[in-house]
């Protein structure tokens, strides 16, 4: 019998990682989801101009919000749990949608009350557009939750489905306006409505057996919301922290300025999806190691490779950053090239910590993120209308309150991990210096 030839093996180096692990799928699909979204971004600030992408951004804002926030921390339970009882994957989704069909109605309420009083005055459509919008929340709900359980149990293939198949959909739609002529806003309001209730169906139908055949008990439930507790203020905080800037600019400078600052952040964002794909691995590998050194070596490692390569990837895109939005958008967007060079900074150290919270959250532990975030929104919020009211720097005054803040984020994350571990992100067994 003959001797079968050995397998190969790839060296372990940072560059088979990207290259043929988990990283390597993650960062491709959020590649892939960055720039599908990017691409309908494009498209909706073509059809609409400056003043029409600022519009549609202030009638998205509050419902996609209210319903991040809704999740109150469910969906991060749902995932620890799911990493920890694989077999009962089926009780678990059924709890999600259940929790979407419950919760969604009364987050509803919530929404109507902000879009009724926290929109500009006099824009009545506006209004309108966005309590229509408003059954996104429960759609949302059950999409974020299962997409969640299946980065507990580390099944990416259908997580990365679920999450891309969304942004295909309703860029689909963007691309039917755009080509249509409809250059209104509530074409591309339906267009994500539409595509996100397409994915949760498609959703529940593919795991409705599993669904039906485990039965969710009270004991299920009650451990998911007793694990849900301390995520509940953390999600709240983290949703609010990457939307307050928005917010700030909408209010202090209006729509049009608004329609810019989108802009300018979408561009800005590109770097985060290599860090998204590093925080979710950093998470689910978190959640499965109880020991803390197992636990520290994880975010070390993480955070230093994520840490390098979007640093770099910074300040390429920083240059290029006058050239790059007025060949996608236009030249009507010029005047967002200042604003999107200081938020890739900001980007950059902000996905930083957000590295470091992952880890934490996937022990269980959302509280220090929690506080972090707290003070970057408070430091946003303070110094955001000192630098762009009148007088001051108007967008580009609120990029440097975010970036500020960002570096303030992530001094204290990395200081927080210090503490707890022992260990620098910096570290590592090469490295005596940073012991």
């Amino acid at each position: 019998m003959r001797d079968r030839p050995p397998q190969r093996r790839f060296p372990q180096t940072l560059w088979s990682k990207l290259r043929y692990g988990p990283v390597a799928r993650l960062a491709a699909t959020n590649l892939a989801v960055q720039g599908t979204a990017f691409v309908g971004g494009v498209l909706a600030a073509r059809a609409l101009g400056v003043q029409g992408r600022g519009d549609l951004a202030a009638v998205l804002l509050w419902p996609l919000l209210v319903a991040n926030i809704g999740t109150l921390g469910v969906d991060w339970a749902l995932a620890v749990q799911a990493g920890r009882r694989p077999a009962a994957e089926g009780r678990f989704t059924r709890l999600c949608f259940w929790y979407g069909l419950l919760a969604g109605p009364a987050f509803m309420l919530v929404g109507w009350v902000l879009v009724s009083h926290a929109l500009p005055r006099g824009r009545d459509d506006l209004a309108q557009l966005a309590g229509v919008f408003l059954w996104v929340i429960p759609l949302h709900l059950m999409w974020i939750g299962s997409t969640n359980i299946d980065n507990g149990l580390q099944r990416y293939l259908r997580y990365n489905l679920t999450r891309l198949s969304f942004y295909v959909l309703y860029v689909a739609g963007y691309v039917a306006c755009w080509a249509l002529e409809a250059a209104a806003i509530r074409y591309f309001v339906y267009a994500q409505l539409g595509a996100l209730a397409v994915v949760v169906l498609v959703r529940g139908a593919a795991v409705g057996r599993r669904m039906l055949a485990d039965r969710l008990g009270r004991e299920d439930v009650a451990a998911t919301l007793r694990l849900a507790r301390p995520f509940a203020l953390a999600t709240a905080v983290s949703m609010l922290l990457v939307r307050i800037d928005v917010i700030l600019v909408m209010f202090l400078l209006g729509t049009r300025a608004l329609g810019l600052y989108v802009v300018a952040q979408a561009l800005a964002n590109v770097p985060t999806l290599l860090s998204q794909a590093f925080g979710v691995r950093t998470f689910g590998s978190s959640a499965q190691r109880q020991e803390s050194a197992g636990f520290a070596a994880v975010v070390v490692r993480r955070f230093r490779q994520s840490f390098l390569l979007s640093g770099v990837m910074a300040v390429v895109l920083a240059m290029l950053a006058p050239w790059l939005i007025v060949l996608l958008f236009g030249a009507a967007f010029a005047e967002a090239a200042p604003v999107a060079r200081v938020l890739f900074f900001a980007s950059w150290l902000f996905n930083g910590g957000r590295i470091i919270d992952e880890g934490f959250r996937g022990q269980g532990r959302p509280m220090f993120g929690t506080m972090s975030f707290g003070l970057f929104i408070l430091c946003v919020c303070a110094l955001a209308p000192l630098l762009a009211g009148p007088g001051g720097l108007g967008m580009v005054g609120v990029a440097w309150a975010v970036l500020a803040a960002a570096a303030l984020l992530l001094l204290i994350l990395i200081l927080i991990f210090k503490r707890q571990t022992g260990r620098w992100v910096c570290q590592s067994p090469r490295c005596g210096a940073c012991s």
